[in-house]
């Protein structure tokens, strides 16, 4: 059982946007690096419009993910058949942070950024990478043991 009050679905409709802009602008940095890689070095003029416009990208995808999530687990709630919460998503995620991490530190290390505000980055998308992996495989395996007590 959760160890905290839930917030209410009110304040939630607030926070909940505000949380997955974050985390958009957040996966665009390592994004926009990536595409500086690709494309050929950028300038600070094409980096201050290329972060917010891979943040704003990003964010669509992660809002409607979102809203499709919460609707299949209310529907499930409403059957009720909710279970264990599903970790495909977690684990997928905490891949792809530590994907994300580990080309900002390749990239970092390779001598295209300056500073070490990337390998700072890099090192904390890994190791939010790794703990999602974690969470995702201990999600899997409880939905899995769920699923096998629900045959008998």
């Amino acid at each position: 059982m959760p160890h905290y009050t839930p917030l209410p679905p009110s304040a939630m409709r607030v926070l909940r946007p505000l949380g997955l802009a974050a985390l958009a602008l957040f996966l665009a940095f390592p994004l926009a690096m990536l595409a500086g890689v690709v494309a050929g070095p950028f300038d600070r003029d094409t980096m201050q419009w290329l972060v917010p416009v891979l943040g704003a990208v990003a964010f669509v995808p992660l809002m409607l993910l979102s809203r499709a999530r919460r609707a299949r687990a209310a529907e499930r709630a409403r059957v009720g058949e909710a279970g264990p919460m599903p970790g495909g998503s977690v684990l997928v995620a905490g891949v792809l942070a530590v994907a994300l991490g580990m080309s900002m530190l390749l990239m970092a290390l390779a001598g295209s950024a300056s500073g070490p505000g990337p390998i700072g980055s890099g090192l904390m998308l890994c190791s939010v990478g790794v703990g999602g992996i974690g969470v995702g495989f201990r999600r899997v395996l409880a939905r899995r043991a769920w699923r096998a007590s629900r045959r008998r």
